[in-house]
């Protein structure tokens, strides 16, 4: 099993909680999975196929903050 995580934060490094988490292949562009953080930032999604991956996250509220990561994304063995 594979398990894709990190912690959701700003371009200043601080942890933005709640905010949308979706995964995607970097080869097909599919959705891969989706989910949203905790108060902490903290996320984690199970993938099982499609990598390398890129995530793209939405926090809503406020004035709105949205971010894409690197494409060479790969999973973690669980």
């Amino acid at each position: 099993r594979y398990l894709l995580s990190g912690v959701s934060a700003d371009n200043l490094g601080a942890a933005l909680g709640t905010c949308q988490v979706m995964v995607f292949s970097t080869v097909d562009k599919s959705l891969i999975g989706e989910t949203t953080s905790d108060v902490s930032g903290n996320w984690s999604v199970p993938v099982t196929r499609g990598w390398p991956f890129f995530l793209v996250e939405y926090k809503e509220g406020g004035t709105p903050v949205a971010g894409t990561s690197l494409n060479t994304l790969a999973p973690d063995v669980v």
